[in-house]
């Protein structure tokens, strides 16, 4: 393989984990607060205004940072074994993903609290 072409793949990479990483660490240090917090029983879904479905305290702080984290190794396979180096435009998209996902785990865990 051509060298330069491993090196935007390996740099892409160190993009990918650093936003991950640069998110879920904080992300996980509120979720250990709140986790104390928390009632017995977390509430994950709602149907006509009602809830009708929780969980334990420690699935609902650790399943979305869990899935964060298989998102972005299937994604840095990808990256790394794909037949060509994604666009410069995936690091914009990867960081809107990882936001996204980082809002919807504050809005189930501390809308809990």
């Amino acid at each position: 393989m051509n060298a330069d072409l491993e090196l935007t793949r390996w740099s892409l990479l160190r993009q990918i984990w650093g936003v991950t990483l640069s998110v879920l660490v904080p992300l996980l240090m509120v979720s250990a607060v709140a986790w104390a917090f928390l009632p017995p029983r977390v509430v994950i879904q709602y149907s006509a205004g009602q809830a009708d479905g929780s969980t334990d305290p420690t699935v609902a702080v650790l399943a979305v940072p869990g899935l964060l984290l298989a998102i972005a190794a299937v994604v840095s396979v990808w990256v790394a074994a794909g037949p060509e180096v994604p666009s410069s435009r995936w690091k914009g998209c990867w960081m809107a993903l990882v936001v996204l996902i980082a809002v919807i785990h504050l809005a189930l865990v501390l809308g809990s609290v």
